[in-house]
């Protein structure tokens, strides 16, 4: 922000507006330099956060991978449904799909989900695991598309009529998460640049002048994703960090250049050149928005430092678009304004009939009511800031324990097949580490029955469907068979 703070005082302001197609070009370059990064944010977002914190199970997850180095690996399942009373057609497209599986270079193994699981599935339906390599584990979400694209290949060739062949896992399921947040972010900018568009139209009465805060804040938010795209090759940062950038991109860059574009305006309609009027614009208005930036960054740097990484992530993301939004407003404003002066008020007839509009001072007489009504105003505010804010005595923090899967997504559909047919957590089990005293092993004979009734108890648990460990591998099994 010390640049900025320069930028602000008439000195700074006055070698901005000197050098302002400099200024404009170094914006415009930093903006083709980060795009390719803008454009590809989906692939560096993620769900799968690291705990800031020694939680239990962070524990054992390093305990996972130090020990047994196991716990990157993780599972793809490939549901095969087709119509009811298709006879062995599932059976045979997933014969035909475990090939394809198989040779990826990610794919450790691919074992049939009948044998494995040991519960058969109905006829017209098929599930294949692949279990992935642990040194793959980063790279997996990148994987998704060209695999779908393959198995819908087979699925193309294959003749089996009506079948699908649904592709879920936790990788999946984060990719298809990453790509509809940004698919999500996007539409809600186009959704919101509209009704912005009209607002500073009207307020502005030309449509040249409302284009300079519609581009700073398309800017601002360009800028900032490619950011954050660039942070997210070496700090995790949450997937869903872009509708908080889209939002506060939007919003500040808009916010902020309108108020510098404002009093631009008056500047120049008390005689100042387009020159002094800039520099008396950014002398004191950009202050103003030096202030308020720099309070709002402040709020999202003490996000940015919780022990939360979800938080940190949202911190983050909001601290970058903010001192985006006003480095833009302090600099590239000032710039354009003082360059395209006599361009703000076209088109010509635009800006006539807007001004009848502008002449008929609703905002004046609107001031003078409120003025004169001044408790009434402050009461009527008051209530209706007190509706808007009454369904938080309502709000319950915490994970949603279901629903939060994208829906229409492929992943969640062949989740929704798993979970009707309670394997949803073969795909994402809880895993428990015992430990044995140093010197003995977990397996030992004397250990065997302890372990065992262990992995009933966790049986006995009605919310667990089924347990895997080394003494309940297979049923019916006894404990000299696992001895032996």
């Amino acid at each position: 922000m010390g640049c900025s703070s320069s930028a602000t005082s008439p000195s700074g302001a006055r070698l901005v507006v000197r050098y302002r197609a400099i200024v404009i070009v170094a914006w415009v370059a930093a903006a083709v330099l980060v795009a390719p990064g803008a454009s590809r944010i989906a692939e560096v977002l993620t769900l799968d956060l690291p705990s800031a914190t020694p939680t239990e199970a962070a524990q054992v997850r390093a305990a996972l991978d130090a020990e047994f180095g196991r716990s990157a690996a993780k599972a793809l399942a490939v549901v095969v449904d087709c119509p009811e009373g298709s006879g062995d057609a599932a059976r045979q497209l997933a014969a035909g799909l475990t090939p394809v599986l198989r040779a990826q270079d990610f794919v450790a193994d691919v074992l049939d989900g009948d044998s494995v699981l040991e519960l058969r599935q109905p006829e017209h339906r098929a599930v294949l695991v692949a279990m992935s390599r642990p040194e793959y584990s980063d790279k997996l979400t990148s994987k998704v598309k060209d695999l779908r694209m393959q198995i819908g290949t087979v699925v193309a060739s294959g003749g089996a009529e009506g079948c699908r062949a649904l592709l879920t896992g936790e990788p999946v399921l984060e990719s298809d998460v990453q790509q509809i947040a940004v698919d999500d972010a996007h539409r809600l900018e186009r959704v919101a640049l509209v009704p912005a568009a009209v607002i500073l139209i009207y307020a502005f009465g030309s449509l040249g002048a409302a284009l300079v805060p519609i581009l700073t804040g398309v800017l601002a938010l360009l800028l900032a994703v490619g950011g954050l795209a660039q942070v997210a090759e070496h700090v995790p940062l949450a997937v869903f960090v872009m509708p908080v950038v889209s939002m506060i991109g939007l919003g500040a860059g808009i916010d902020y250049s309108l108020l510098v574009t404002t009093r631009f305006r008056e500047a120049r309609a008390r005689g100042d050149s387009p020159s002094d009027a800039a520099v008396q614009t950014t002398a004191t208005a950009g202050r103003t928005v030096l202030v308020s930036g720099l309070c709002v960054a402040f709020g999202f740097g003490a996000l940015s430092l919780t022990p939360t990484s979800e938080t940190r992530s949202v911190g983050l993301a909001g601290l970058m678009v903010v001192s985006a939004a006003v480095l833009l407003s302090v600099t590239l404003v000032p710039a354009i304004l003082a360059t395209t002066a006599q361009w703000l008020d076209r088109p010509v007839w635009l800006s006539a009939r807007l001004a009848r509009w502008h002449g008929l001072g609703v905002w004046e007489r609107w001031g003078t009511v409120i003025v004169r009504h001044r408790w009434w105003a402050l009461l009527g505010g008051l209530a209706v800031v007190g509706l808007l804010v009454l369904p938080i005595s309502q709000l319950e923090v915490g994970v949603p324990k279901q629903g939060w899967f994208p829906e229409g997504a492929e992943s969640t559909e062949a989740t929704a097949l798993l979970t009707g047919a309670n394997l949803e957590g073969e795909l994402l089990p809880i895993e428990v580490i015992v430990r044995a005293p140093e010197g003995d092993r977990v397996v030992s004979v004397n250990r065997l029955r302890g372990l065992e009734r262990f992995a009933d108890s966790l049986a006995a648990d009605p919310r667990v469907a089924r347990v895997r460990g080394p003494v309940a591998l297979r049923a019916g099994m006894s404990l000299l068979g696992y001895a032996a």
